[in-house]
């Protein structure tokens, strides 16, 4: 079974705060953008991109372009500290190789992400086993991640971080919604 038909919803608490319903339901698009990517690759290896798979695949490659990068920024900056500051050394170290996957998320995008732009841009000279590979890896990379952070690290924030840095958090994330509608509202994506 592929990476594409294992991504599930993972087990995310019900939280109220507004800062971990946003973190939530990044995770949550996440892995539908992960679905799209290793939906797009499938095709390509049999031999075509249908337009609607080619839109999936375009917005895709955008999201972990734009939104992943500044959601790893937000846990960086709002859950990391908190997290790192733990006396619980489990917690410390679930924390640093957590700050460490980023990295290797982002060195992952920084190769697969330009393969799957020029495959948007119609250069189909990627080598389609070797991008399903990449993808593949990325994927996995991705949702091995996304399972420590929804099954220790949010957990732990929630217990532990105070009142005034979720809110300074929240306040951030609101402002930058609003920052981002007045973009799409006078710049909308084709």
């Amino acid at each position: 079974m592929s990476p594409a038909a294992r991504l599930q919803r993972t087990g995310a608490s019900a939280d109220t705060s507004a800062l971990f319903v946003f973190l939530d339901q990044t995770h949550q698009r996440m892995q539908a953008e992960l679905r799209h990517l290793n939906h797009a690759i499938d095709a390509l290896a049999q031999g075509e991109l249908p337009p609607a798979v080619h839109a999936q695949l375009k917005s895709a490659v955008r999201w972990f372009d734009t939104t992943a990068r500044q959601h790893h920024m937000d846990e960086e900056k709002h859950l990391f500290p908190t997290l790192l500051a733990s006396s619980d050394p489990h917690v410390v170290e679930t924390t640093l190789r957590l700050r460490q996957d980023h990295g290797w998320i982002e060195q992952n995008w920084l190769e697969v992400g330009p393969q799957l732009s020029a495959l948007v841009d119609g250069n189909h000279w990627i080598e389609s086993e070797t991008l399903q590979e990449s993808v593949r890896l990325f994927t996995q990379l991705c949702l091995d991640h996304l399972v420590q952070e929804e099954s220790l690290a949010y957990p732990q924030a929630r217990a532990h971080m105070d009142a005034a840095t979720l809110t300074a958090a929240e306040h951030e994330l609101a402002q930058r919604r609003k920052t981002y509608a007045a973009r799409a509202a006078k710049c909308p994506l084709r």
